[in-house]
C-alpha cells in the first residue's frame, strides 16, 4: 500500500514539487518547516494575492522545496 509520504516523496523526486507542497501542506505535524510549505502552498494556490502582499513568490516556493527537502531528507 502506497501511503501519503511515499507519494510525496515520489513526487519530489520526479520534480513534481507544485504536488509534493500540496500534499505535505495537509499534514499535521510539520515541525520547524510548516510556515515555509504553507507560504509555498498558499502562494501556488493564490499567487497574484500573494504578489500584492508582497512576497516573492518565486522565492517562497522554493523556500518550501527547501524545507520539504530539510524535513523528508530529499536531496534536491
Amino acid at each position: 500500500m502506497k501511503t501519503k509520504l511515499d507519494t510525496l516523496k515520489e513526487a519530489f523526486l520526479n520534480k513534481d514539487y507544485k504536488k509534493a507542497i500540496s500534499i505535505a501542506s495537509k499534514f499535521p505535524r510539520l515541525g520547524n518547516e510548516k510556515e515555509a510549505i504553507k507560504l509555498a502552498q498558499d502562494c501556488i494556490m493564490n499567487p497574484s494575492f500573494y504578489k500584492q502582499l508582497g512576497y516573492n513568490i518565486d522565492d517562497s516556493v522554493k523556500a518550501g522545496i527547501n524545507a520539504l527537502s530539510i524535513k523528508y531528507s530529499l536531496g534536491v
